[in-house]
């Protein structure tokens, strides 16, 4: 194939100037994203990404509140008489305290998500900063309690952030399987991701959240799958904890 012909009045000089060029821009992205991103580089100061425990599979939900897809889930782990851990965002859960409360009243942990469900890799610190303390706020006015842990939104951040959330005591807790669910892939295609998890796996579900938005998807194959889930994490001899009973 003639590359001169395809570009025209451009010479292969240039053409082979534009390859490079483009290949150290697609390559700088991937290590980019690669080092501040869930995939990670090894252990990183205050990063959770797994457990060490054979016995135990962390279930976490991101997103919410949302008082049907919330409560619902909620109904489910109380019967099931198993804890949790929900990663809310700050504009939901201020929309909703109540059920934002009852997570807590029930001893599930609450974890810090953001409050606007933002991208937060690309802001300054100053506004990460904001995002975070604005949600560490309406939860510690909700529940008398400041959240411990963190999980950025989509699961990108980079090392300033890591830095600041540290320095603010927080544990940033990631995931080793997702199940889909944000995309309502149908309760069985939930429940055969979630069947992957060994001892030491953190799960990641939502109960609340779209594609763009910070809420409007209906969670509610996510609530019908988990009751399966648990039940099949129990046949196999895993625990279902909440992240702060993951190192216990």
């Amino acid at each position: 194939m003639d590359l001169a012909g395809l570009f025209g009045k451009f010479d292969m000089k240039d053409i082979y100037f534009i390859l490079i060029t483009i290949t150290a821009l697609i390559m700088f992205f991937f290590f980019y994203f690669y080092i501040n991103t869930y995939v990670g580089l090894g252990g990183q100061e205050g990063v959770i990404r797994k457990g060490k425990s054979k016995k135990k599979v962390a279930i976490t939900f991101d997103d919410g509140p949302h008082p049907e897809y919330t409560n619902k889930i909620l109904d489910i782990l109380k019967e099931k008489k198993v804890k949790a851990t929900f990663f809310i965002t700050g504009s939901n859960a201020e929309k909703y305290p109540e059920v934002v409360k009852r997570i807590n009243d029930e001893g599930h942990d609450i974890g810090n998500h953001g409050y606007h469900h933002l991208n937060m890799s690309p802001m300054k610190l100053s506004r990460q900063t904001k995002e975070i303390t604005l949600t560490e706020m309406v939860i510690k006015e909700i529940t008398g309690e400041e959240p411990l842990f963190f999980r950025p939104p989509r699961g990108v951040y980079d090392q300033k952030m890591r830095r600041m959330l540290v320095n603010k005591g927080y544990s940033i807790v990631l995931w080793t399987i997702t199940t889909q669910d944000w995309r309502n892939p149908g309760v069985d295609f939930i429940v055969k991701k979630a069947r992957k998890a060994k001892g030491g796996d953190i799960i990641l579900m939502h109960d609340s959240g779209s594609l763009t938005k910070a809420e409007g998807a209906s969670r509610m194959q996510t609530a019908k799958a988990l009751s399966i889930i648990i039940d099949e994490l129990r046949e196999r001899g895993l625990r279902p904890v909440k992240i702060s009973d993951f190192f216990k």
